[in-house]
């Protein structure tokens, strides 16, 4: 009966402390026992599902309750098995500690649960070299691995080349790179290294999708169509409550899809220096292929930082894009007072202006999480966006 009052506890979330080396064993004898049945009582009705492994690693022992938090949310779309790797490197002796549990779903009421595997490895104590070999024992077979990596990516090290090396899809959120204007030419240089084995998906990008989105409809018009090869400057406006030392990964990434969707090249790297917000603007210039009288076209880039307290730090306030010719137009995205709603402006000279207000749906980590899940291949607008903006910059 202890078997089965064991499968109950992990059922219900609750962990069990296991040997390190017997982590699959033990997983395996939880769950036949969960499918033996006992005299006098119905057979519980669970399912194992599994579709992918999905590695979580964490420098931060305190964000591991929000790590834990999001998996349950990811299993009703996307079976998985959760490895929750918890690093604390702060010295000690080192040992590796390990539970094991499991999170249940019940699509049908009256129907069998479907249970998903969480392993949750603590390392403490000294460093330990190659730490993904912890990990490749226990991950399913002939399923994807994605690693969510929490916290800066600690780009060109051992220890994310190491974890690398057992991923085809790496998630992370580069709002956490320490310096973008050294980060991300880094970033795009690991994409190209690891084009045939891994992918990469960016939470800030996936945030982006709204603001993309809304973009890419002011030009669905045959109307406003034309003046996407006219465009002249950008103007991208960024929350910022301290000193800005550089535009934040959201505004590179929003440059670098305006540039590489319209095949503008940088004319020289983007400098800038430490700036009070409302100071801030840094400009770069690219060439243009559109059509102009001379050839191509000169078209100015500019990184405004804003004070707006309603948005968190980083993330876009406002998008004006002027085109010139006859009228001139101009095309502005920008917050409203409101967190939830933007309004965009289609102004020419003279008339007018169009006028939208447009419901921002609010998104949460884990479904953000959720949606890079949903992607296997490379994304290769997100990679041009992250190669465009690397070249804007300079690496000091």
């Amino acid at each position: 009966m202890k078997g089965k009052s064991d499968i109950e506890n992990i059922l219900r979330g609750i962990p069990k402390i296991v040997r390190v080396h017997a982590i699959e064993q033990e997983l395996q004898r939880l769950w036949r026992t969960a499918a033996e049945p006992v005299e006098g009582e119905s057979q519980l009705p669970v399912l194992r599902a599994c579709a992918l492994n999905l590695v979580v690693y964490s420098a931060d022992p305190g964000r591991i309750s929000e790590i834990e938090a999001v998996i349950p949310q990811l299993i009703p779309e996307h079976p998985l098995r959760a490895i929750v790797m918890s690093v604390d490197e702060s010295g000690g002796e080192s040992r590796v500690d390990a539970w094991i549990s499991a999170h249940c779903v019940q699509p049908v009421p009256e129907g069998k649960q479907i249970c998903c595997e969480q392993i949750r490895l603590d390392v403490r104590g000294e460093p330990i070299s190659g730490l993904s070999r912890l990990v490749v024992p226990i991950l399913v077979p002939d399923v994807p691995v994605f690693l969510w990596w929490c916290g800066a990516p600690p780009l060109g090290s051992e220890r994310l080349e190491d974890f690398l090396g057992i991923a085809d899809r790496v998630i992370f959120d580069s709002t956490e790179l320490e310096n973008p204007s050294v980060d991300f030419p880094r970033l795009a240089r690991l994409i190209v290294s690891r084009e045939a084995n891994s992918a990469f998906s960016d939470v800030v990008w996936i945030r982006l999708t709204f603001w993309r989105h809304v973009v890419a409809r002011l030009f669905d018009s045959p109307l406003t169509r034309p003046s996407l090869s006219r465009l002249k400057r950008v103007v991208i406006g960024y929350a910022e409550e301290r000193d800005a030392y550089a535009p934040s990964s959201q505004a590179l990434l929003m440059a670098g899809w305006l540039a590489s969707r319209l095949m503008w090249q940088p004319l020289k790297k983007l400098t800038f220096s430490p700036m009070q917000p409302e100071e801030a603007r840094s400009e770069l210039h690219l060439r243009s292929p559109g059509e102009h009288p001379t050839g191509a076209r000169t078209v100015t880039i500019e990184f405004r930082a804003l004070r707006f307290p309603s948005v968190p730090r980083g993330e876009l306030v406002s998008l004006e894009l002027d085109a010139e010719g006859t009228p001139a137009t101009r095309f502005i995205v920008a917050q409203t007072g409101e967190p939830s709603w933007v309004e965009s402006r289609v102004e020419w000279a003279g008339m007018n202006p169009i006028v939208q207000r447009i419901g921002r749906p609010e998104t949460s980590l884990a479904q953000d999480v959720g949606s890079a899940l949903e992607l296997f291949g490379h994304d290769r607008v997100y990679e041009q966006a992250v190669k465009m903006a690397a070249a804007f910059l300079d690496e000091g």
